[in-house]
C-alpha cells in the first residue's frame, strides 16, 4: 500500500480513530532518533532558515531527533549531552561548523565506537569531541590538539 492510499484510509476512518492513528503516528516519531541523514537534512534547512523563530524550532526539533525518546532502544547518542549538543548546533546555525557534521557526530556514535578509560578525543572537521571514560565531557571548537588517545 502506498503513502496516498494510507492517507485515503485514514480519511475514512470516524474521528475517533483518525485521532488514534495521529496519537501512535507522534509516539512514533518520539521514540525513533533521527537517521544521520535526517540530522543533516534538518541541519541544513536550519542554516538555510530566514526566520530565526523557525530555525530555533528546527533546532529544537534537531535535538530530540538526535537522541529520540528516553525509552528508545538505542542510546548510543546518549553519551552527548543535550547542551553540548546545543552548543554544536548554535555553531551550525551560526555557520562555523559545516551542518553535515552532526550527521558525521551521529554516525560515529551509532557506530559504538570503543572509548578507552583514559582521556580520549575523536577528531571531526571543524571541532573535537573530548572525553574521558564512557563520558563525552566537552566538544572543542579550537584547532589545538586536545589532550588523550585520538579514537578512529
Amino acid at each position: 500500500m502506498s503513502p496516498d492510499e494510507i492517507v485515503q484510509e485514514i480519511k475514512r476512518l470516524p474521528r475517533g480513530e483518525q485521532l488514534r492513528v495521529v496519537e501512535l503516528a507522534r509516539e512514533f516519531i518520539e521514540i525513533q532518533p533521527y537517521s544521520p541523514e535526517e540530522l543533516e537534512q534538518l541541519a541544513d534547512r536550519m542554516v538555510e532558515m530566514p526566520d530565526a523563530e523557525e530555525a530555533g524550532r528546527l533546532q529544537q526539533d534537531l535535538v530530540r531527533g538526535f537522541f529520540g525518546a528516553s525509552s528508545a532502544p538505542d542510546q548510543s547518542r546518549r553519551k552527548l549531552s543535550p547542551p553540548l549538543l546545543e552548543n554544536l548546533l548554535f555553531r551550525v546555525r551560526q555557520r562555523t561548523i559545516a551542518p553535515e557534521e552532526v550527521e558525521l557526530l551521529a554516525r560515529w556514535l551509532d557506530a559504538k565506537p570503543r572509548i578507552p578509560t583514559e582521556k580520549w578525543f575523536r577528531a571531526f572537521e571543524g571541532f573535537f569531541v573530548c572525553g574521558e571514560g564512557e563520558a563525552i565531557s566537552t566538544l572543542q571548537f579550537s584547532r589545538r590538539e586536545p589532550e588523550g588517545q585520538e579514537l578512529e
